[in-house]
């Protein structure tokens, strides 16, 4: 008897067993077999068609959904917003990148050029943002390559003076960006740089570093370039080829030139930009002897801040005529930083050709060495003449520092005796004896209304003993001293001290200075004092 084919148990049990069919099992098993390979057939079918339906429904799906996608994109806000609008958007979002490293040394407002970064990047977002960014010129108006970038700057340039329009431009380049971009091929970088230097009626910030070849490009030799409109310039180079641009024969007219900085290139701005009324704030510039240093300023009466590099290049002038001029008013001179190095023999000359009248911020230090031979009179001499220089001008100096220079007493004196308004004072690596801290301290009599707005003084630290106790004995002068003088100013009392670590301490030294910061703070809450 054959088993029931529905209960599976009975069918794997009688497989088991030892059967051979007969004739009736035989015909019985064949038309079961038979009978279910035709329902198997019509099952089959049937999900043949149910697969198709199911197919069918799938992209029916996928329809509706498109559709629905369609709506909702057609009515999300954004598409509410014109393409003017949202091209405006685009430039602001421009202006919020990462530019830690750009806004510590320029002023540029946005990051390298880089695919990853807008605008590019947003070419990449759907076709009508790649529309309305390359429709929008504001987006193209700052070049920046530096050697960081990923882009070549032979496609790069010619996209944003295209896309730009006519709007002003914001260029800095720096020639790492180049070499490996355009294969070394001079004709390639001349033909990329030429059409900017076409473009130089549109620059108004222009930033160019390191080669030679950048600047030959954009500024042709025997030739004078026009920057209407060229707001401020920066130049910078490794300091071996500064002889370079010294006789370099190239000239710049840019009249509205507001600010200019040259950092180791040895140009003189009155042989390289021809005419600077509005010149403003003047950079890392580099004057030899008095004759330059008051053509300078008589060229640029309305600078307000400078760095100069002053040394004396006996070549450049051979006689000084002893005729005397009238100091050069600057109006509007209220920062200076005056670097000396090299000979300096006709250094109160030169000074006395200027007279800042609202000079209220100079920075005064020596590039010479502490051991070379006569380093330390040369330094000495440089004081002498800038304390000449103010007791004859009496700027009215708030903020003062001097760097890298010893500081002798009488001179010192001298020098704080012409500046009543001092609010700061800062002495960095510039070693100070014994005498020279008293200058400053209240206790002495004679000098009890010596800088009495003072409230804010950076010092050396000193390893040596009486050396460290003058300083502090000097800094409770004038923080408890505190009363009205005949002439009824209040002498101020310091808020902050610095001492600044100029030898390197050992860590005896340094426990015992750190020890008597805590010593006065504990006696003056209200005093700030670090070391750094």
């Amino acid at each position: 008897m054959l088993p029931d084919f529905e209960a599976q148990h009975e069918v794997m049990a009688f497989l088991q067993r030892d059967f051979v069919p007969g004739p009736l099992e035989t015909k019985r098993l064949r038309q079961l077999a038979y009978s279910t390979a035709q329902a198997t057939q019509e099952v089959d079918e049937r999900i043949r068609i149910l697969e198709q339906e199911l197919e069918a429904l799938k992209e029916r799906k996928l329809s509706l959904q498109s559709k629905a996608e369609w709506a909702t994109d057609l009515l999300a806000p954004i598409r509410r917003v014109p393409p003017e609008i949202l091209g405006e958007i685009f430039t602001h979002a421009s202006y919020i990148q990462d530019t830690t490293y750009y806004q510590r040394f320029y002023d540029f407002p946005v990051q390298d050029i880089d695919s990853n970064v807008s605008p590019l990047v947003l070419l990449r977002v759907c076709r009508r943002w790649n529309r309305i960014a390359l429709q929008t010129p504001s987006l193209f108006t700052q070049l920046i390559l530096s050697g960081r970038s990923s882009v070549d700057p032979q496609k790069i340039i010619p996209l944003w003076l295209e896309r730009s329009g006519c709007l002003p431009l914001e260029v800095y380049l720096h020639h790492d960006c180049w070499p490996w971009k355009l294969g070394g091929k001079a004709s390639s970088f001349k033909t990329t740089l030429g059409l900017l230097g076409a473009n130089m009626h549109r620059i108004k910030v222009l930033g160019v570093s390191r080669t030679q070849l950048l600047l030959s490009a954009l500024f042709p030799q025997g030739t004078t370039t026009e920057a209407p409109i060229l707001r401020k310039l920066h130049l910078s180079t490794y300091s071996g080829t500064a002889s370079w641009w010294t006789h370099y024969e190239g000239k710049l007219n840019a009249p509205n030139l507001e600010e200019f900085t040259n950092d180791g290139w040895g140009l003189r701005l009155h042989e390289f930009v021809s005419f600077t009324p509005n010149l403003r704030k003047l950079y890392g510039h580099r004057v030899y002897g008095p004759p330059e240093l008051r053509e300078l300023f008589a060229q640029n009466t309305s600078i307000q801040k400078c760095r100069l590099f002053y040394g004396e290049d006996e070549s450049s002038f051979t006689s000084l005529n002893d005729q005397p001029h009238s100091p050069i008013v600057l109006p509007q001179l209220e920062y200076m930083i005056f670097i000396c190095n090299g000979h300096r023999r006709h250094l109160s000359r030169a000074l006395m050709t200027i007279n800042p009248q609202v000079l209220t911020t100079l920075e005064l230090s020596s590039t010479l060495e502490s051991a070379a031979p006569g380093s330390q009179s040369a330094a000495k001499d440089v004081l002498h003449s800038f304390q000449t220089w103010i007791s004859e001008t009496k700027p009215p100096l708030r903020r003062l520092l001097l760097k890298s220079m010893p500081i002798p007493e009488v001179q010192l004196r001298r020098l704080l005796e012409a500046t009543p308004l001092l609010s700061q004072l800062c002495f960095e690596d510039s070693p100070m004896d014994k005498g020279a801290v008293s200058v400053l301290d209240r206790e002495n009599p004679n000098q009890m209304d010596l800088c009495p707005l003072l409230e804010e003084l950076v010092i050396p630290s000193d390893e040596r003993k009486p050396i460290l106790e003058a300083v502090f004995q000097m800094i409770r002068s004038r923080v408890k001293y505190l009363e009205e003088t005949g002439d009824e100013r209040v002498l101020r009392r310091l808020k902050k001290v610095t001492f600044s670590d100029r030898y390197i301490l050992t860590p005896v030294e340094h426990t015992a200075l750190g020890g008597a910061v805590t010593c006065l703070m504990d006696d003056y809450p209200d005093l700030a004092v670090s070391i750094q």
